[in-house]
């Protein structure tokens, strides 16, 4: 019986002596590496392409082709105001293109009058005589004739004095005779012309 508790004294102090043995899990501390990244290339410079720049068409005015759009809008214009009633007026100018006159000199400092030269005459007289000076042409007054020199085609642009009070032919004639003092006959008369505002016949 003794033998027996011995034995079991035995086992238990031996049981008692041995270590423990731990069962905890050891732990594992993971590092993570970044994977190398490859460095971002800057953007290759590339050649400045030069621009060529768009010409400019150049516009070549014709002074003469000017001169005739003018002369054709102030006509368009002034007739609008125009009315040819066989009152009296006085026509100071009279001229076509390529005409000769050798009592007046054109721009040029020749006798021969182009449209450059009927719009300058035309825009003097308009601004002496104010309002009261119209263009018209030749087809919107009085009798029409032929002119063997003319060119076909090629209006005759006649500027005329109408202030609604020549009431006259003595009357026209003698505001022809105040506004050019120093003319007389056929040279007041190519400058200063009285005459009836009849309708184109």
């Amino acid at each position: 019986m003794l033998l027996g508790i011995g034995g079991y004294l035995f086992i238990r102090q031996r049981a008692e002596s041995s270590p423990a043995t731990s069962s905890s899990p050891a732990t594992v501390t993971v590092t993570k590496v970044a994977a190398p990244t490859s460095p971002i290339a800057p953007p290759q410079a590339t050649p400045s392409q030069a621009l060529t720049p768009t010409p400019t068409p150049t516009v070549t005015t014709d002074p003469e082709q000017s001169a005739r759009d003018q002369l054709t809008a102030l006509r368009a214009a002034d007739l609008a105001f125009y009315r040819a009633a066989d009152q009296w007026i006085v026509q100071l100018n009279s001229k076509w293109k390529g005409v000769s006159d050798a009592s007046q000199v054109a721009v040029n400092g020749t006798h021969v009058f182009g449209l450059v030269d009927i719009l300058a005459q035309h825009s003097a007289l308009k601004a002496r005589f104010g309002s009261s000076v119209k263009l018209i042409s030749s087809t919107d007054i009085g009798k029409q004739q032929n002119y063997p020199s003319k060119p076909a085609n090629e209006p005759i642009w006649v500027t005329i004095y109408d202030p609604g009070t020549l009431g006259s032919g003595d009357s026209a004639a003698a505001w022809c005779r105040s506004m050019f003092p120093g003319l007389t006959g056929d040279a007041l008369k190519n400058v200063c012309f009285p005459r009836q505002a009849s309708p184109p016949h």
